[in-house]
Parts: C-alpha cells; sequence; structure tokens
C-alpha cells in the first residue's frame, strides 16, 4: 500500500505536501486522485512509497496554474450613450508566469458592448490591473448579465460575471431615507431632511417638492426648484412648526417629488 505524495511550492515559497493512501493491485499498479485546494497552484513533484518511507524521492512532476479576479462578480448601471469603466485585479496564483491572456465575452444582450483592456502576460505570483468598459446603445433591455471568460495560454480559466443595470434616459426619483419618520414640540420648530436621488439617464430640471396641506410644514432648502444630474442629488430640508394648540396626535401625510 504505498503513499502518493504530492509536493507544491506555494506563492509564498513555502512547501505544501499532500499525502493520499492508495492501495496497488498484484501488479503493483494503482491510481488515486488529486484536487488541489482552492487557491493552490504551482510546480507539483510526485513520489509513491511505502508508509515506513521517511524520505521522498521525486519520481514525476506536473505544474497547476491558478487565476483569481479581485471580485466575484461586479455590479453597475449605464446610460446608453455614455461608457462606464471599471477596473480589477488578476492575480497569478502560481510560481510560473502565465501568458497570451485572452477574453471572451459570453451572454452579452445586443445593447450592451463590452470592451477590455490588459496586459497578455501575468508574472509568476504577481498581479495585473485588468479594465474592462460597458456601453449601451439602447435602454431595452434593461438589465444584462455578460460573463468574461478569461483564459490564459497555460490553461488557467477563470469567468468573470457583470450584472449590468440600463438606466432609461429620462429622470427617475428616489428618496432616502424612503420614510420619515420624527417628533415635533408645539410652539417650537424641528428641521428634518431626505434626499432625493435621480436613478435615470437625464438630468432633471426645475424639481419641485409637494407638501401636504398643512399650515405648519414648509420647504427650507431648496430655496427654489433645483435641478439634479443623471446620477445626482439635492438634499431637502423641510421645516416643522406646529402651533402651541395643535392638538396632540400623529400627523400621517405624504410629500411628492416632481
Amino acid at each position: 500500500m504505498p503513499m502518493y505524495q504530492f509536493e507544491a511550492m506555494d506563492r509564498t515559497g513555502q512547501e505544501i505536501k499532500d499525502v493520499i493512501e492508495a492501495t496497488t493491485d498484484a501488479s503493483g499498479a494503482f491510481a488515486v486522485t488529486f484536487q488541489p485546494l482552492p487557491q493552490e497552484a504551482g510546480q507539483y513533484s510526485l513520489a509513491a512509497d511505502h508508509p515506513a518511507v521517511t524520505t521522498d524521492t521525486s519520481q514525476d512532476g506536473f505544474v497547476s496554474h491558478g487565476l483569481r479576479a479581485e471580485f466575484a462578480g461586479y455590479r453597475l448601471s449605464v446610460v446608453p450613450g455614455t461608457p462606464e469603466t471599471r477596473s480589477i485585479t488578476l492575480a497569478n496564483l502560481g510560481d510560473l508566469p502565465l501568458t497570451g491572456l485572452s477574453v471572451e465575452v459570453l451572454g452579452a444582450p445586443a445593447n450592451l458592448e463590452v470592451t477590455t483592456a490588459s496586459a497578455t502576460t501575468i508574472p509568476a505570483g504577481g498581479s495585473i490591473p485588468f479594465a474592462f468598459t460597458v456601453a449601451a446603445s439602447a435602454s431595452t433591455p434593461a438589465t444584462g448579465t455578460p460573463m468574461l471568460r478569461l483564459t490564459t495560454a497555460e490553461g488557467a480559466t477563470i469567468d468573470f460575471p457583470l450584472a449590468v443595470t440600463v438606466r432609461p434616459l429620462t429622470p427617475r426619483f428616489l428618496t432616502s431615507p424612503g420614510f420619515l419618520s420624527r417628533g415635533m414640540v408645539r410652539g417650537e420648530t424641528t428641521t428634518v431632511s431626505f434626499d432625493v436621488v435621480n436613478s435615470g439617464g437625464a438630468p432633471a430640471a426645475a424639481v419641485r417638492v409637494l407638501l401636504p396641506d398643512v399650515p405648519w410644514m414648509r420647504v427650507v432648502a431648496p430655496a427654489a426648484p433645483a435641478a439634479i444630474a443623471a446620477g445626482g442629488r439635492v438634499t431637502v430640508t423641510l421645516a416643522l412648526s406646529p402651533a402651541a394648540d395643535l392638538p396632540l396626535c400623529e400627523y400621517p401625510c405624504s410629500i411628492a417629488v416632481i
């Protein structure tokens, strides 16, 4: 019953040893399956010995290549006609260079174009920046999940998914927070604020805040209808000034942004 031993050097130069037990047949032949650890790569030497043998003599070897992306996936939003560029880091997990890096874009919808830029060689144990640009030609479909498949000449492969949202070429308002709850003291003024975010793909001009028909609430800021760029935001501040004789109770109301 030989012990089959795999030895490798990790990225810090430390030796890694795995021991797998196997039983031979009558002719001395045997087969084992080796599964490397996650993020493990390098040059391996092999030795098959009896369990009582303490000194390993290398009898064969192989190389395992590994590639890792800084993120398991990436989310971004784009506006038609305005490309967005991002950059991540690609790391070589092994102790030999990775060469001939190529990229294949899979599953991109018809309105999304993905282009990439990077070096084609990653040094042993090193890393390189990897840039990708996403451009939308139309606002529909509104979402897409293209996959970037990165492959090297040595056979190291990694799939890098993108979650892309296409913002329409119209303003779209969101508030943060989406709900306000605040107490106020009769005869005093209390202020409360929230942000209006334009999550659409076009600027909004003369944005107005419509208040409920109550005498104790007014807009302090912005003092005039505001313009909000696509992706921008403006802070709205309200003043709550209840009269000294306002009945004590809850006052649920709605505020609109147009």
